[in-house]
């Protein structure tokens, strides 16, 4: 499967990792993963690491198909999450799917790196 789950406990953050080719399929396991009872709670703040990912044969059919999944996990709450993209053309996808998903996500957040990723969630939590 192109997807990985990693959980830092200290930090309380899900790392998803996404890479090529990926399908339907394998965004719903990762949601089933993210949720089911293992090492992290199934609210927690995820990072989706999607820089491997080539974003040119993603429409917006499949993204609302992505945002109807979402829906169909209310595990996951209100938990942050932030998407690193590697592109104009992920960053513009990833907010498509922000703007679909408003009122299933908790905040969200599109940056170019991990790091920054962290960051966001880290700092939004500490501001309340």
């Amino acid at each position: 499967m192109p997807t990985a789950i990693r959980y830092d406990a200290a930090n309380r953050i899900s790392y998803v990792t996404i890479t090529d080719p990926f399908t339907f399929e394998d965004l719903h396991q990762v949601l089933v993963d993210l949720t089911s009872p293992t090492d992290h709670p199934p609210d927690a703040d995820a990072i989706w690491d999607g820089r491997d990912v080539d974003f040119r044969p993603i429409d917006r059919a499949f993204t609302e198909e992505v945002v109807g999944l979402r829906e169909r996990f209310p595990a996951r709450g209100r938990a942050r999450v932030a998407f690193v993209v590697p592109n104009d053309l992920g960053f513009g996808m990833a907010r498509m799917f922000e703007a679909l998903s408003a009122d299933v996500l908790g905040e969200s957040f599109v940056c170019r790196s991990v790091e920054e990723a962290e960051s966001w969630i880290l700092g939004r939590r500490a501001s309340g």
